[in-house]
C-alpha cells in the first residue's frame, strides 16, 4: 500500500486554519466528508524523512555515566503519568527540559523547509514524559499499541493532528522494545496489510526518532528475555511539535520542576555527537508466525493489530526492520 508521506506547500496549508492557536482543519464543503488530513502540521521534516523513511537510532546519544542515582531519582519524581510542554527557544529550569530542546533541535534546525522558510513555526515545541515500566513491582508492563495525538482535539471535534516526530530515549538496558509499524491513524472502519515491523530494544543512553503517525508500543511479549523475574524500564519520551501545540499540555508546574535535583547542564548530543543510522533489516522468513493485539482509545479496543514476534537472537542488533509475513495486518473494527 503506497502512501506519501508528507504534503508540502500551499495545497496543505489550505487545510488548516489557526484558531485560539489550535489548528482546526477546515472541512471540505458544507454537508461533505472532511477533506483528508495530512500526516502531520506542516513544517520541517528530517533530512532523512523520504519515501519509505521510518525510523533513525542514535546510539550513545547520553553517556551512560551521565545517567546516575540522581537522574533516575527525577525520573521517579517526574513520572507522573502526565505530559509537560516546553516552547522552542525557551530556557530550560531542568535537565528533563534540556533534553526536549536538544531532542527538539536535534530534528528540527538542520532540516529542509516544508513551506515556512527559514523560521520555526509559531506554536512549535516539545511534550516530553517519562516513564517506568516494569515487572516485579508496582509499575505497569505492557504499553499497548496506539498513536500519539492530540487527544482533545480528536475526541472533541473529529480533527486527527499527530506530532512532526516522536522519540525515545533509553535510560536503562531492560524492558519491552519499542515496536513500531508505518501505518497513520485509521480514520474509518478496514484493514490495513503490513510489509514491516520497526523494533528497537532499551539500551541506556540510546535515542531513537520515527515519524509521528506511526502506531506503536512496547509489547513485553518482544522481550529478549521474556521470563525474566523482574526489571526496570524507565524511558524519556519527548514528541516534537511544529506549529501546534496540543491541547491541555502545560509546561511542568515549578512545584514539581522544583525537586528535580540534576542541573540543565549536560544535555543529549554534546559529549560526541552520535551518526543517526537506520535499522538493520532482517531478511524474509526469519520471523515467527504472527500474534494478535487489541488497542483502542479508554478501553475501547476497537482496533487489532496482527505482527510477528521477533526471533530473540534479533535483540542483539538493537534496533531492525523485520518483514512481516502473510497475514499481518492492522484492522478498525
Amino acid at each position: 500500500m503506497k502512501r506519501k508521506h508528507h504534503q508540502e506547500g500551499e495545497a496543505v496549508r489550505r487545510q488548516y486554519v489557526l484558531v485560539d492557536e489550535v489548528r482546526v482543519k477546515r472541512k471540505a464543503a458544507e454537508g461533505a466528508a472532511s477533506a483528508p488530513a495530512p500526516e502531520n502540521v506542516p513544517g520541517r521534516v528530517p533530512v532523512s524523512y523520504k519515501q519509505g523513511w521510518v525510523m533513525d537510532e542514535y546510539k550513545g546519544a547520553i553517556r551512560k555515566e551521565d545517567i546516575g542515582k540522581e537522574l533516575l531519582k527525577d525520573c521517579e519524581r517526574a513520572f507522573t503519568k502526565k505530559s509537560f510542554w516546553v516552547d522552542a527557544g525557551a530556557e530550560p529550569r531542568c535537565a528533563f527540559e534540556r533534553y526536549a530542546l536538544d531532542i527538539f533541535n536535534e530534528h528540527v534546525k538542520k532540516t529542509p523547509t516544508a513551506g515556512y522558510g527559514d523560521a520555526i513555526p509559531a506554536g512549535s515545541g516539545a511534550e516530553w514524559w517519562v516513564q517506568i515500566r516494569g515487572r516485579g513491582g508496582k509499575a505497569e508492563e505492557a504499553l499497548g499499541f496506539h498513536w500519539d495525538r492530540d487527544e482533545e482535539l480528536a475526541v472533541d471535534q473529529g480533527v486527527v493532528v499527530c506530532p512532526a516526530f516522536l522519540t525515545v530515549t533509553y535510560l536503562s538496558d531492560a524492558g519491552a522494545p519499542t515496536a513500531v509499524i508505518d501505518v497513520p491513524p485509521l480514520t474509518a472502519k478496514g484493514t490495513v496489510r503490513l510489509n514491516e515491523m520497526y523494533v528497537s530494544h532499551p539500551l541506556a543512553g540510546k535515542h531513537v526518532v520515527f515519524k509521528g503517525n506511526m502506531l506503536h508500543g512496547c509489547p513485553p511479549e518482544m522481550m529478549k528475555l521474556v521470563k525474566l523475574p523482574s526489571y526496570t524500564r524507565i524511558t524519556l519520551l519527548v514528541n516534537v511539535w511544529l506549529g501546534h501545540r496540543p491541547s491541555q499540555i502545560s509546561p511542568a508546574p515549578l512545584a514539581l520542576v522544583s525537586t528535580f535535583t540534576t542541573p540543565p547542564t549536560k544535555g543529549l548530543f554534546t559529549h560526541t555527537h552520535p551518526t543517526p543510522t537506520p535499522p538493520t533489516r532482517i531478511p524474509p522468513g526469519s520471523s515467527s508466525p504472527i500474534t494478535g493485539f487489541s488497542f483502542g482509545r479508554k478501553k475501547a479496543e476497537d482496533h487489532e493489530v496482527w505482527v510477528p514476534i521477533p526471533p530473540k537472537k534479533a535483540a542483539n542488533l538493537g534496533t531492525f526492520a523485520i518483514t512481516c509475513p502473510k497475514g499481518s495486518k492492522v484492522i478498525r473494527k
